[in-house]
């Protein structure tokens, strides 16, 4: 702006502004990974009056405790400068203790983040063995050496539990092992298995630092005095089964048993232990019983889990296939004159489970092509053939008729394709 006697005269504006130090780094969180530390932050929205992209960070850290945020540091190391929001730092020492904070920097100056405590880790426990391993008909035991190392951890924050799976089972990630937690430090029992069954057994010892796990053990169940059950199912019908079973000597052993039955579908996988998607009927003392509200033309699964006192005992696998309506017939061919039509269509090969005396057809035809739904209550209908073909008379000549074939149980209809014929 100039100004003379005569008045004032203004220059344009130009924009300026001020710079300062960047915001306060925010640590968003840190991982400890053997010893090693990795650092993650939040980048910055704010740099000053520069580039966020363009400020530098450093990280501070010390064995020393810690609480001024001010740039005052005793005894603390001091990375190099990164662009980066994470860094490793390698090397340090185990089990201890750490304060670390990030500095962002720029040509002002350097802010100084607050403080964050964290500590390495440890190592894992040392290595164990198994020495001894024996099995009843419902148990395994097994014994190990101690573990007198524990990474540098207190005892207390050692866990020590025991995997084992059937031998059928992949046991590279352990998916389908089951796990029994351990009491002492030295041997486990484990209860309530499956009798005459192979097991794949070993000991994890775990501390915050990690696992060491022992090799695999190969170990067989004996046999039960309950084996060699016998399995019938006397009565089928589309939603239910009457089951039986015949436990061999029972009347020998004279103690409390109940008997629980597990039945699933036949896809669902099946534990050789316990099973998770069965459905259970619990506490009984009879040798016969009747599952209902099956699903029909299904393939089941059961067996029986006999309790005995303080153990308990689990049969093999047995199945059936419940009751279902016919597989859907087919038409093969159809001949029509001016007032007939003759319809020939594949046999169905299964009947739901029912003999074949109990299979019928039914044929359904109209000329009314809106008439076609599930039912077609209004549709013309031949009943109760026995044979695969059939002829349908008094039709008009030179029309459009559509015509299905229905195959027909005890437990219900399938209805078969609509086929579109015309008459001459």
């Amino acid at each position: 702006m100039a100004s003379n006697p005569a008045g004032i005269s203004y220059s344009n504006w130009i924009k300026v502004s001020t710079t300062g130090l960047p915001e306060r780094p925010v640590i968003s969180n840190v991982t400890a990974v053997d010893s090693s530390l990795i650092i993650r932050w939040y980048k910055l929205t704010y740099n000053g009056g520069y580039p966020v992209d363009d400020a530098n960070y450093f990280v501070q850290y010390s064995t020393n405790e810690q609480h001024s945020n001010d740039s005052h540091c005793q005894l603390c190391l001091l990375t190099n400068s990164i662009k980066d929001i994470n860094i490793t730092l390698k090397g340090l020492a185990r089990l201890t203790k750490y304060w670390i904070r990030v500095l962002a920097e720029n040509p002002v100056g350097r802010s100084y983040g607050r403080w964050y405590l964290t500590r390495t880790l440890g190592f894992p426990p040392g290595i164990t063995s198994i020495t001894s391993i024996s099995s009843t008909h419902f148990s395994i035991s097994l014994t190990w050496r101690k573990i007198t190392y524990n990474g540098l951890y207190d005892s207390k924050d050692l866990l020590l539990y025991i995997q084992f799976v059937g031998v059928d089972f992949i046991t590279e990630d352990c998916r389908y092992c089951y796990r029994a937690n351990v009491t002492t430090s030295t041997s486990a029992t484990i209860s309530n298995i499956v009798s005459n069954t192979m097991y794949k057994v070993r000991v994890v010892a775990r501390n915050p630092a990690g696992s060491t796990i022992t090799p695999w053990k190969d170990i067989t169940t004996k046999d039960s005095p309950y084996s060699g059950a016998n399995f019938n199912v006397i009565d089928i019908t589309p939603e239910t089964a009457i089951v039986r079973w015949y436990i061999p000597n029972l009347s020998n052993i004279r103690r409390s048993r109940t008997f629980t039955i597990e039945y699933t579908h036949y896809n669902n996988p099946l534990p050789n232990i316990n099973c998770h998607t069965c459905l259970k009927i619990m506490n009984l003392t009879v040798t016969q019983y009747q599952l209902v509200n099956l699903s029909r033309n299904t393939i089941y699964v059961w067996r029986i889990k006999i309790y005995d006192l303080d153990e308990s005992n689990v049969t093999d696998w047995n199945q059936f296939k419940t009751m279902g309506i016919p597989d859907r017939p087919q038409i093969a061919d159809a001949n029509t004159t001016s007032s007939t039509a003759t319809i020939v269509w594949l046999p169905v090969d299964y009947n739901g489970g029912y003999q074949r005396k109990f299979l019928s057809y039914s044929v359904q035809y109209t000329d009314d092509a809106k008439l076609r739904d599930n039912d077609c209550k209004q549709c013309l209908q031949s009943n109760n053939i026995t044979q695969t073909t059939v002829t349908i008379e008094n039709l008009f000549y030179n029309s459009s008729y559509w015509i299905r074939i229905i195959s027909q149980n005890p437990a219900g209809d399938n209805y078969g394709s609509w086929m579109k014929i015309s008459t001459k």
